[in-house]
């Protein structure tokens, strides 16, 4: 999801490109949403409860209809201007 605009960007779904997803979501189902990319969320959960819980630096990578990775330094999950990992 764009920070600038809130819509979606980079989607492999081409129909969701441009579409404010997350309110959409929301409005759905009622209740607050928060989206996020599937590297990142992959990579930050193995650095609090998984394989790279108590260490330094940890990266993730997905690999599957396209590559995608994570990098969580000191607990924290890096991400650039346009929340793409290692920007």
């Amino acid at each position: 999801m764009s920070p600038a605009t809130g819509l979606i960007k980079n989607a492999n779904l081409t129909c969701l490109i441009g579409e404010p997803l997350n309110s959409d979501l929301e409005t759905a189902l009622e209740r607050p949403v928060r989206l996020a990319n599937d590297a990142d969320c992959f990579a930050n959960s193995e650095a609090v409860s998984g394989a790279g819980t108590g260490h330094k630096v940890v990266f993730g990578v997905i690999l599957g209809i396209g590559v995608g990775g994570g990098v969580v330094v000191d607990g924290r999950l890096l991400q650039g201007p346009n929340t793409i990992t290692g920007e």
